[in-house]
Parts: structure tokens; C-alpha cells; sequence
């Protein structure tokens, strides 16, 4: 059973279960909520799924990119519990999440969302027939979806659920699995809102957090 997290917008996504079956899923709006309910929401889900920890093999996080404080926090507490229960981790971009829903084998989908500033972040998937995700161009800024998109791709700009996560653990590229966990971060995707303006007071450039290890 796989617990997935997609803690990267305003809405807090959670799910339970096995890819291939139907997942139990639970959601709450509201950044500033996201530290002190994703512990909780995620027992009442596992509750709710008729199961505990016990039946848990891996936490898959949605790893971004996205706002800083739902990534930092979902990612700190995936990275405690799997270290301290002896889980795997897996990781896929919330981009790719928000393509699956309008995933057709064959089709390009482009998996947008915000990325404030004027801006939005864009990834290009296509789904095969075979069951398996292709990569076709990985996530990066754009100032217009029509930068990355081309004609005749669809569009997924939709919320991320988490339960497509669980269903992309059981897609060849669709996770990726975690070996370093201590070292890994998720995918900011550009620095904080707080990191900018500090940046540009005092005119001197702190280190970029919009990579990705592991």
C-alpha cells in the first residue's frame, strides 16, 4: 500500500492505496494548514482505507515544482517517516500529476501550473500505449503555455489529486524511487517569494534551491 502526498498548491491532496485499484483520497484547502494537518489528515485517510502503517511499503511526494512552504513541509515529513519506518520513497512532478487525468495513449499533455510572478511552470508528457510515460520536456518557467505547447496537445491545468500519484507508482515513468533520501530535495522550481526580496536588498545572490537530488 502506498501513501501519497501532493502538498504543493494551496490544497493539501492525500491517498491511500495500491496502483491499479481505486484510492482513498482526502483534500484540504489552505497553505498555512498544510504543518499542522498533514500528519493527522494522513491517519485519518489510512483509517479510512481500512489500513495502518503496518500495510504501508512507500510514500510518494509530489516533489514539485510549487510553493515553497506546502514542498518544504510535505517533503520534511516524507523524508522523517520513511527514514524512521523504513520505507521507500518515491518521488514524481506535481506537472505530471496534474497531466494524468488527461492522459490519452499517444497524446501530449502539457501539466501547468502557477508559478505567481506572471509566470507559469510547463512540462510536456505523452502517454503510451504501452502504459508507460515519456518525458517529452521537463519542467521549466515559461511566461505563456503556448511556449511549450504545441498544436494539437492538451492542457491540463487542473488541481493536482493525489491519487494519481498512486496510480503513476505503478507506471514505468511515472516514479521516480529515491536512493539517497537524507540528500534528496523536491523541486522548488525558483527561489522563495522571502529569498527574492532579500536578494534584492542587499544585492547579493544566496544559493539557488530550485534543484533536485536523490
Amino acid at each position: 500500500m502506498i501513501v501519497a502526498v501532493d502538498g504543493t498548491t494551496d490544497r493539501l491532496s492525500i491517498a491511500v492505496g495500491i496502483p491499479g485499484r481505486p484510492a482513498v483520497s482526502r483534500s484540504l484547502e489552505g497553505a498555512r494548514r498544510h504543518t499542522a494537518e498533514l500528519p493527522g489528515l494522513v491517519d485519518e485517510v489510512l483509517a479510512a482505507a481500512s489500513g495502518g502503517w503496518s500495510n504501508v511499503t512507500a510514500v510518494v511526494l509530489a516533489d514539485g515544482p510549487g510553493g515553497f512552504t506546502g514542498l518544504r513541509v510535505s517533503a520534511a515529513w516524507a523524508k522523517g517517516v520513511v527514514r524512521a519506518r523504513g520505507l521507500r520513497l518515491g518521488a514524481a512532478s506535481t506537472l505530471l500529476v496534474r497531466a494524468v487525468p488527461l492522459g490519452q495513449a499517444g497524446h501530449p499533455v502539457v501539466g501547468v501550473g502557477n508559478a505567481m510572478r506572471g509566470e507559469l511552470f510547463c512540462a510536456r508528457y505523452r502517454f503510451e500505449p504501452d502504459g508507460s510515460i515519456l518525458e517529452l520536456e521537463g519542467p521549466r518557467l515559461v511566461s505563456a503555455i503556448g511556449t511549450m505547447a504545441e498544436p494539437g496537445d492538451l492542457v491540463a491545468e487542473g488541481l493536482p489529486d493525489a491519487a494519481d500519484l498512486v496510480a503513476l507508482a505503478g507506471r514505468p515513468g511515472g516514479v521516480h524511487w529515491v536512493d539517497q533520501v537524507a540528500s534528496w530535495e523536491p523541486r522548488y522550481g525558483r527561489p522563495a517569494e522571502a529569498q527574492v526580496r532579500w536578494e534584492r536588498v542587499h544585492g547579493v545572490g544566496l544559493d539557488d534551491p530550485a534543484g533536485h537530488g536523490g
